[in-house]
């Protein structure tokens, strides 16, 4: 009998990616992490509000906790600043400093 083939995990840029289509929903917690893992950090706390900023960056992320969950806009503004600025999660830190990243989805 032969071994089923393993799907290699996912990176956190296809986990964030995933949580990009429509309708899907992301947990605060989860999110935070995920945006943890592209070297943003927890800068200031104002009610709703969520700083987290870049050392290597002039823009700044604003996340909202609304029950538990992310604002899908806030998600696609996250996207879309990864691309802008080619960012690389923590576990894409292996590839080539050269190499391409995937281009940016039409979002």
């Amino acid at each position: 009998m032969t071994q089923p083939e393993r799907t290699p995990p996912m990176t956190k840029r296809q986990q964030l990616l995933a949580f990009a289509r429509p309708g899907q929903k992301i947990r605060y917690n989860e999110f935070k992490s995920l945006i943890e893992h592209f070297g943003f950090r927890l800068a200031s706390i104002n009610r709703l509000h969520n700083i987290f900023v870049h050392d290597k960056l002039p823009s700044l992320i604003n996340l909202q906790n609304i029950k538990g969950d992310v604002k899908a806009f806030q998600i696609r503004q996250f996207i879309n600043l990864i691309y802008r600025y080619q960012l690389r999660a923590s576990d894409e830190a292996a590839l080539n400093e050269t190499s391409a990243l995937p281009r940016e989805p039409g979002l």
